[in-house]
């Protein structure tokens, strides 16, 4: 019973998907990708998951060609209603989803282990996504966006710290009140 369900659901997926591929126009590498890293998916979590360290070599594989499937339906999906030429998008997106694979290898198996090696390539990955953002977008359009959620930022820790002042300061009040009545009893 539970195998007929499993494979009604998979098939409604798979339904869903190769329609909105044809409605939304997504490539092919987007099938290939996602095939690939379900079978490493697949091979991971049989031969135990995060349970035996050495199955990160199935689980490395299966993160990158995941979020490489995900990038290629977003970049095609992007580039039907771009503002934006594709191969720029290209050149953010793509080093965007390979450090997110790493962020996803951090939480899926290495953090058990108190390991963090996934998180310096992804921190490498995210540092060229925000370089070559950087020189897609111009940040003269953004400067006035950045100031105004710094300076909300800003106001929103100011008001928190005058809060916790003075719950702080009425604490000690009460302490002191406390102990006055205290002594002339």
């Amino acid at each position: 019973m539970k195998t007929k369900l499993f494979l009604g659901i998979s098939l409604v997926f798979l339904g869903i998907f190769l329609y909105s591929t044809r409605l939304l126009q997504v490539s092919e590498d987007f099938f290939y990708f996602l095939i690939i890293s379900i079978v490493f998916f697949g091979i991971y979590f049989f031969r135990g998951g995060k349970e035996k360290s050495s199955n990160i070599g199935f689980l490395i594989p299966a993160s990158i060609c995941f979020m490489l499937a995900l990038s290629t339906m977003g970049i095609s999906i992007l580039s039907n209603f771009s503002m934006f030429r594709v191969g720029d998008l290209e050149d953010i997106i793509i080093p965007f989803a390979i450090g997110t694979a790493f962020f996803l290898i951090y939480l899926f198996h290495t953090s058990h282990y108190n390991s963090k090696w996934p998180l310096y390539p992804m921190a490498g990955l995210y540092f060229a996504t925000l370089m070559s953002s950087i020189e897609v977008f111009p940040v003269e359009n953004f400067i006035p966006i950045i100031l105004i959620i710094a300076g909300l930022f800003l106001i929103i820790i100011s008001l928190t710290n005058k809060r916790s002042n003075k719950q702080q300061s009425s604490q000690e009040k009460e302490e002191v009140i406390d102990l006055r009545q205290n002594n002339t009893n």
